[in-house]
């Protein structure tokens, strides 16, 4: 017979962003921290969310690890691309 009483809760927390305050990867780490502050021996996956607009990118990158790269090119005035 499994018991829950010995089992630790699992706690999903996935915000969007905050507009203008913060993103969903500050978001989640606050809540977190709110949620450790009660339920210090819980099990926390946080999966920051966005919804298709203002800060979907931010979202991308946190979850999935990566960093912002841009890509500049650079022509001269006739459009050829500059070596």
């Amino acid at each position: 017979m499994i018991s829950i009483l010995n089992t630790r809760p699992k706690i999903i927390i996935s915000p969007d962003y905050f507009k203008e305050s913060m993103n969903a990867e500050c978001t989640a780490n606050a809540i977190t921290k709110g949620f450790k502050s009660v339920f210090p021996d819980a099990q926390y996956l946080c999966l920051p969310i966005a919804d298709g607009g203002e800060g979907t990118v931010d979202a991308l990158i946190g979850v999935a690890g990566g960093v912002y790269r841009s890509v500049i090119e650079q022509c001269e005035e006739d459009g050829y691309k500059l070596n």
